[in-house]
């Protein structure tokens, strides 16, 4: 049958009378499930879920209408052995629906519906019936539907207020009010589903939040719920006293503690455990300064007041600086220098003269420190927790010029080394090292401006010889330099035979001949003169017949025998 639009004239009449409502009529709205929410009851869906519906009337709590909604849905395929098999699901629901056709609840399996021609009436003249198979929902003219809250994000906040909270539900549009446990909330409606409202300052605990509109206030539900977190309060430490350096257990007595989130030492925070809503168990950390802060802790419900309960004091010692080691240095820094004495856990600075050092702490009571560049004796001071150590004898540290090499004699000796050497200069006294081209020698101290040396064995070739003090190392000049020198050798002769009477002139090519005091022919000496350090020219002494090495003799060795050297008599 055709459904009218209007409600039936006894019932109708009344109600606008009652109600003093306009005579415009509403279109009626359908009563079903979701495709989705049919899915997750029925568990299947091939080409779609059909569904029926049966309206059951108004329930009498929420007032809300209820009905029964049947679903199916037909899968098929092919089974085993051929052929073209279809399964059928269905299911039933129970399901309350609101005043705009939402959801409200539902449960399985549905109970028996009701006829095609039942129709049912609320207190305000809203209809539900039956028509082709569907439930249907038609307000009275006029009726508007009371909000309906489905959640709120979040769901807690401070009792200070001011947590921006999202209202999701139904029916938001004209929205008139907002109240969180009865205290009026500003809000903004963004859409029929959404509103978005500031949580007003309330004592802490649980409250309804509705929306209000023409239709009235949205029911209270466990869905509407939101808490009000009272602040935590700090009324003991214990200790209350610790280090600068940190590190000091502390255990704080209150309130409101539970899902504390933060707690800190002034600005600084720090590792905790909430032993209880009363207990929190903190360590203090490492402090800017000696001095009080306020230990604070901080939760959903806000951060904790302070006040003379929740006050920390840190201690620390003035550093003590006791010695150093070494205490002189290169002018142009960088020696490493032990800084001995106490207090020095937590340092911030250690200066030399004022000057800023690179440094690392390696115990209360020592400090390594790479001094700064600078000139005369200064202070080395160092700082902790903005306490500064007191001048004292046992912090002086000079910066001392680096040794200066003006002259060496004599300037030369064998590659075998052994040559004693003075060395002439200046900055002497505490020399650690003589090297000679970068090989260390034995020396000796004479004064700050002598030292003997014994030069090491090395190449032939020149070499500076340089100084290592607390100032540094001397800087290579023409003073400094020892030119190693090795043996003569023997390369060839021009004449490699000659009678044994002797008289033949030869001239001997090789090298390391300057200073040469012997030659000889198979060990019996011969006329001869050096005429460069290459070349020599000698008369042969007699001989017996046969061949003889030809060696040449320096202060610093003899030649050795080789191929080149052969002189043939016969």
């Amino acid at each position: 049958m055709t459904r009218k639009l209007l409600i039936g004239a006894a019932a109708g009449a009344l109600f606008l009378f009652t109600l003093g409502i306009a005579n415009a009529v509403a279109a009626p709205v359908p009563l079903n499930l979701p495709q989705g929410t049919a899915f997750s009851i029925l568990g299947a869906s091939c080409g779609g879920i059909q569904e029926t519906s049966s309206a059951t009337g108004f329930d009498p709590v929420s007032g809300y209408p209820t009905g029964v909604v049947l679903m199916s849905t037909r899968c098929g395929g092919s089974g085993r052995g051929g052929g073209y098999h279809t399964t059928l699901y269905t299911a039933s629901a129970n399901v309350t629906w609101d005043f705009t056709a939402a959801v409200v609840s539902y449960s399985v399996p549905g109970s028996a519906g009701t006829d095609s021609t039942f129709t049912a009436y609320d207190a305000y003249g809203n209809e539900v019936y039956n028509q082709g198979g569907y439930a249907y929902l038609l307000l009275a003219p006029g009726f508007v539907p009371a909000p309906r809250v489905t959640g709120i994000t979040p769901v807690t906040g401070p009792a200070s207020g001011g947590t921006k909270v999202t209202i999701t539900g139904t029916g938001f549009t004209g929205a008139s009010g907002v109240s969180f446990g009865g205290s009026v909330a500003s809000f903004t409606v963004a859409s029929s589903t959404s509103i978005s409202a500031t949580a007003p300052a309330r004592a802490g605990g649980t409250v309804d939040v509705t929306v209000t509109n023409a239709g009235g206030a949205s029911r209270t539900s466990s869905a509407d719920r939101f808490t009000y977190v009272p602040a935590p309060a700090v009324t003991a430490l214990s200790p209350a006293t610790g280090p600068a350096a940190g590190g000091t257990v502390v255990t704080l007595t209150g309130a409101n503690f539970t899902g504390a989130t933060r707690v800190a030492f002034g600005s600084i925070a720090t590792g905790f455990t909430v032993n209880s809503d009363s207990s929190i168990t903190a360590t203090a950390p490492t402090a800017e300064a000696a001095g009080s802060v306020y230990v604070t802790v901080t939760t959903v419900g806000g951060k904790s007041a302070t006040g003379a309960a929740s006050r920390f004091t840190y201690t620390a010692a003035t550093p003590v600086v006791a010695a150093l080691d070494p205490s002189t240095g290169s002018s142009d820094g960088g020696t490493t220098v032990t800084v001995s004495g106490a207090n020095f856990t937590g340092a911030s600075a250690v200066t030399f003269g004022g000057v800023r050092a690179s440094f690392y702490v390696d115990s209360d009571t020592s400090i390594v420190a790479y001094s700064p560049p600078g000139a005369g004796t200064v202070d080395v001071r160092v700082t902790s927790f903005q306490r500064t150590s007191a001048l004292s004898s046992g912090d002086r540290f000079t910066y001392a010029a680096p040794p200066v090499v003006s002259s060496i004699d004599p300037t030369s000796g064998p590659v075998d080394g052994g040559t004693t050497v003075e060395i002439t200069g200046t900055g002497f006294t505490d020399a650690s090292e003589v090297d000679f081209g970068g090989a260390p020698a034995d020396f000796v101290v004479n004064d700050d401006t002598s030292i003997t040396a014994t030069a090491p064995p090395s190449y032939a070739g020149t070499v500076d010889v340089t100084i290592t003090a607390s100032g540094g190392t001397s800087a290579p000049s023409s003073g400094d330099q020892f030119t190693y020198l090795a043996p003569p050798v023997v390369d060839g002769l021009d004449t490699t035979g000659g009678p044994v009477d002797g008289g033949t002139t030869v001239t001997i090519w090789g090298s390391g001949f300057t200073g040469a005091t012997e030659v000889d022919f198979g060990g019996v000496p011969a006329d001869f003169v050096v005429l460069d350090d290459n070349s020599i020219t000698v008369t042969s002494p007699p001989g017996d017949a046969g061949t003889v090495d030809v060696t040449v003799t320096t202060p610093l060795g003899t030649s050795p025998i080789g191929p080149g050297d052969q002189f043939t008599y016969g």
